[in-house]
């Protein structure tokens, strides 16, 4: 076996798995299937390409992080812009086939579609209220894996999210849960603690 084809397998084995979680952010963000579909591919190219000199830390974190940038980069163009031209290997494809028939994010998410209230309440929630909120609540990121992906303290994570969160339950009236983080009962404290020394 080839080093590209090895590297290929062992990028698949641990970056697949998160396809469904990254497939589900960027439907959120952008509000179409085709064009999350597009953002997905092109972030895993660039996590592909990037993958040889990333060998440690958290890998979810870093492909979010990937995610986010890309999807930035796409409205700051104001259109979501074809991916790159594919390597004659045709990762991409390859890539993107093989996590169709081993996870089926398109189904996943289509069993659980948004409420229309809620997607127009998080289409008034500003990004930097938004990002982290979506990571906590849709991905079920930690604390401190947010504060990898977007590259800000955990304590700014945790304002972030309690203003996000009371944003939205004003939106809704009360549907979202408002508590905030930094007055949370005991035992959800601990668990603060306890994610940040992972």
């Amino acid at each position: 076996m080839s080093d590209l084809n090895r590297l290929k397998s062992e990028f698949e084995a641990q970056a697949l798995p998160h396809l469904p979680k990254l497939y589900r952010l960027a439907y959120v963000r952008l509000g179409s299937k085709e064009d999350a579909e597009d953002i997905v591919q092109e972030t895993y190219l660039k996590a592909f390409r990037a993958y040889a000199k990333k060998r440690e830390g958290n890998l979810l974190a870093w492909l979010t992080s990937i995610l986010i940038n890309t999807i930035r980069d796409a409205k700051r163009k104001s259109a979501i812009t074809p991916t790159s031209q594919l390597d004659e290997n045709d990762t991409a494809d390859h890539l993107m086939a093989l996590a169709d028939s081993r996870l089926n994010p398109l189904e996943q998410m289509e069993s659980n579609e948004i409420d229309d209230t809620l997607e127009n309440a998080l289409k008034t929630t500003p990004e930097w209220l938004l990002t982290p909120f979506l990571l906590r609540e849709l991905q079920q990121m930690t604390y401190k894996e947010i504060a990898q992906s977007l590259a800000i303290p955990i304590g700014t994570v945790m304002s972030r999210l309690s203003r996000a969160r009371q944003h939205l339950c004003t939106k809704l009236g009360g549907g979202v849960d408002g508590r905030d983080d930094s007055q949370k009962p005991p035992q959800a404290t601990k668990r603060i603690k306890e994610e940040e020394q992972l």
